[in-house]
């Protein structure tokens, strides 16, 4: 699928019909309907059943979908990161593994300091017991 697929597909998944999709990424119904049948084409198989003037997601579609989701959550995060990029705002994200011992009292301390200087890093930590972070 090429991207312009991925997007219309998600916009018909995201609003239920052609016409809706179409308002949504602001292109013509007609053209929602040709890049969906051009999908449909490269892909060798159906994405929706027209019925009634309403599309059903067939088998196929409801299985493509949430790797469709995971790529729009992807394409967020870019954006994300770009306008971060922009001027001096650096936002980020620091994940810690630690062991136990550690995050009682010395992680807490370092990360007060940490957070002091960078406020909108985005911090995650897991601390475990030794043999777990081994494995």
């Amino acid at each position: 699928m090429r991207l312009r697929h991925i997007e219309v597909f998600n916009a018909v998944m995201l609003t239920g019909s052609v016409s809706a999709a179409a308002r949504l990424i602001n292109v013509t119904q007609p053209a929602v309907s040709r890049i969906l049948a051009h999908a449909e084409l490269q892909l060798g198989f159906p994405l929706f059943h027209r019925l009634k003037g309403k599309l059903v997601p067939t088998t196929e579609a409801q299985t493509l979908y949430p790797h469709i989701e995971r790529l729009f959550t992807q394409l967020d995060d870019v954006q994300r990161l770009a306008n971060s990029l922009k001027g001096d705002q650096r936002e980020g994200e620091l994940h810690i593994l630690s062991v136990l011992a550690l995050s009682y009292e010395v992680l807490p301390r370092a990360l007060r300091f940490f957070r002091q200087k960078h406020p909108d890093v985005k911090v995650t930590i897991d601390a475990l017991h030794s043999p777990q972070i081994v494995s």
